[in-house]
């Protein structure tokens, strides 16, 4: 196993945090999909901690449009495209139906969640040390325990000690989190909606059995290869 990171990074600031949100596309937005409603698209956005936004402020953001049957679809869908291009600092993964039959949903989350920030810290060169992970409460305040639980010890496995909570309302006093929100309304948007089942953005899915092969890369990672803290 190569050598992790230094002991004495420990106390040092995270200037960068992981927001990561679900996106249940039963709700509002419309489809023939076979997999709608049940399924999930879980999506992570990766930027500077910035302070707080409130809802409501200046810097707090809305989408202010959707998908629906009273939208033009077209405007709608190139708006989301924008908006994936504006914000291109992203991953996301798919948990299906079928999926969501063979296993519990908090196993299925937390490997969703611990995949996607296991790809940021190795597509991005982060030092695990300047990093913090927020995700949006889940659905239900037991799979938010079991999953928060589960998300721990995969990056245990990983012998990573990254702080990672789950906070009720991160999506709207959370900006990663609210950006990460919107990334996979986009992205569900536009899969369902469009004129193929196509997903945007293919290079950014991820796989939820991906977990062994990225917890292996990030194990055989040496500290010097990461940058040093701001």
């Amino acid at each position: 196993m190569a050598n992790k990171i230094k002991k004495n990074n420990q106390h040092k600031s995270r200037p960068w945090i992981i927001g990561i949100d679900e996106t249940n596309n039963g709700t509002s937005i419309i489809s023939k999909n076979p997999n709608h409603p049940s399924s999930i698209i879980v999506t992570g956005y990766l930027m500077k901690d910035p302070f707080k936004a409130n809802y409501g402020s200046s810097r707090y953001e809305g989408k202010g449009w959707a998908f629906g049957p009273k939208s033009n679809l077209k405007n709608t869908q190139n708006r989301a495209r924008e908006y994936l291009s504006k914000y291109p600092d992203f991953y996301y993964t798919f948990i299906s139906r079928k999926l969501q039959q063979t296993e519990p949903m908090a196993i299925l989350k937390a490997r969703a969640i611990s995949i996607i920030t296991l790809k940021f810290l190795l597509n991005y060169n982060l030092n695990p040390n300047s990093v913090k992970v927020v995700t949006d409460e889940l659905d239900g305040s037991t799979n938010s325990k079991q999953a928060g639980f589960l998300i721990n010890l995969y990056l245990k496995q990983a012998d990573l000690n990254l702080p990672s909570r789950s906070k009720r309302g991160a999506d709207k006093t959370v900006v990663a989190v609210r950006k990460a929100d919107t990334i996979g309304y986009c992205i569900t948007g536009l899969h369902l909606n469009g004129n193929n089942h196509n997903w945007p953005h293919r290079s950014r899915k991820l796989h939820l059995n991906d977990l062994e092969r990225l917890t292996i890369e990030i194990l055989e990672k040496d500290y010097e290869d990461y940058p040093d803290l701001e």
